[in-house]
């Protein structure tokens, strides 16, 4: 057809097109209008093909429809407004593919972002996706990018670059971060006691540093009703006692244990859970995880303080 690469076969079909135009007796109005509806539906071909392969209109494509223009007398408001619909229908088609997936999937929002972004296409105001379609968008590929590492305390920028790109309020994107790091935070809480539990304190230890490394991305009470108070207060005690060299602690560590006490719902100058009575009370389920001595340091530096 016109779509065709082939010059021959383009001027084949025109010079039949003029012939049935005269068969039928057409005015070169009709003839003119005939030829601009035919010349639509190859340009918008050619716009989707394109689209469809590499996500833009190459150099050889733009050739093509710059003669499918010249010869149906296209002017530039008409091959405008396909080229916008061409652009729109692609992202379209690459929402719906996310959406009618069993389950909404990271490369997959990362590929309606990131075409939608190259294409200039705005997905509320030109497609209309809606606000609770763009949280979820927002949820599934930041926290992607919690997982493998991308976004951490001191790399926040990609948050920013996917909450821009989805068109997400502050207050949207806060939200969905807060439930992310709750859920990420909750897991990592149950995990520590369970661990505790079964007298894994080191297992513990690194399950309490993860809830740590993601409640600095947006520090806030986790709410974890399957571990209680007294096993939060123990997980603390453990989780200090592992930050302990030698009778000192980092500043750093100190830090983590003053976030640690916000995730757990304690007040950072919370010292109730850590008078020498509340010490000696869990000296005997320390030292059976093996910790009586790192306990005993911190004894000492209560005294001391």
């Amino acid at each position: 057809g016109l779509s065709s690469k082939n010059p021959r076969e383009q001027t084949k079909i025109l010079n039949n097109i003029e012939i049935i135009a005269k068969i039928l007796g057409m005015t070169a109005q009709e003839e003119r209008s005939a030829n601009v509806g035919l010349g639509k539906v190859i340009y918008k071909n050619i716009c989707g093909e394109a689209l469809g392969r590499s996500n833009a209109i190459l150099d050889d494509e733009r050739k093509r429809l710059g003669t499918i223009q010249n010869v149906f007398s296209m002017n530039e408001e008409e091959t405008n407004a396909i080229e916008k619909e061409a652009r729109e229908t692609r992202v379209q088609v690459l929402m719906e593919r996310c959406f009618n997936a069993p389950k909404v999937l990271a490369p997959r929002v990362k590929d309606v972002r990131e075409v939608a972004k190259k294409l200039d296409v705005d997905i509320v105001k030109q497609l209309e996706v809606s606000r609770e379609k763009r949280k979820t968008m927002f949820s599934v590929e930041v926290d992607a990018a919690i997982e493998g590492g991308m976004v951490t305390a001191a790399k926040k920028d990609f948050v920013a670059e996917v909450q821009q790109d989805l068109r997400l309020s502050q207050e949207d994107a806060k939200d969905a971060l807060l439930a992310l790091i709750q859920t990420r935070c909750n897991s990592a809480l149950v995990n520590a006691a369970a661990s505790q539990r079964q007298g894994s304190s080191e297992a513990a230890a690194e399950e309490l540093s993860k809830m740590i490394t993601f409640g600095k991305l947006l520090p806030a009470k986790v709410s974890s009703p399957m571990v209680s108070t007294e096993e939060k207060q123990d997980l603390l005690l453990l989780y200090q006692a592992f930050n302990i060299d030698e009778g000192v602690m980092t500043e750093e560590a100190k830090e983590n244990i003053v976030l640690l006490k916000t995730l757990l719902g304690f007040p950072a100058d919370r010292s109730d859970g850590w008078t020498r009575a509340g010490l000696a009370m869990r000296v005997e389920g320390q030292r059976a995880l093996g910790l009586e001595n790192e306990v005993a340091s911190i004894s000492k530096r209560q005294e001391a303080g």
